[in-house]
């Protein structure tokens, strides 16, 4: 390599659980990448690693999320903070169940079983990428 070619950065992998993954985040997700496309039997192998986390008290690795750092950041005034702004290389499809559970799950869910499911998911095995 000669001092005109730049170096190449290889983005690291570290586990991170739910509470690091959307803290203080904004997600943007190219128009590039496909629609969401999960169906039945996603979502039935999703439910199901779930179930058995719970059934089991053990964790679960559910993959790698690639993100790119922007230079972007939005202001909310609700909650008078700034988040920084992601996009979202790969991953996209686990990043937008994992919100619509969450979501699902925070307006509809039983107090008991949201209580096992945040306490399992503290611990979730999800390799963030950032590059």
């Amino acid at each position: 390599m000669n001092d005109r070619t730049p170096a190449i950065l290889k983005p690291s992998a570290e586990a991170r659980d739910i509470d690091e993954l959307f803290a203080g985040k904004i997600f943007r997700v190219p128009n590039y990448q496909r629609n969401y496309a999960w169906d039945e039997k996603n979502w039935d192998d999703f439910w199901s690693d779930i179930r058995e986390g719970l059934e089991t008290n053990t964790e679960h690795y559910w993959g790698t999320i690639t993100l790119k750092v922007t230079d972007k950041t939005y202001y909310c005034e609700e909650e008078d903070k700034y988040f920084k702004v992601y996009e979202v290389v790969d991953g996209q499809q686990r990043l937008t169940t994992i919100y619509l559970f969450l979501l699902a799950l925070s307006n509809k869910g039983k107090p008991i079983l949201k209580k096992k499911i945040y306490k399992m998911w503290k611990h979730l095995q999800i390799r963030v990428r950032w590059s």
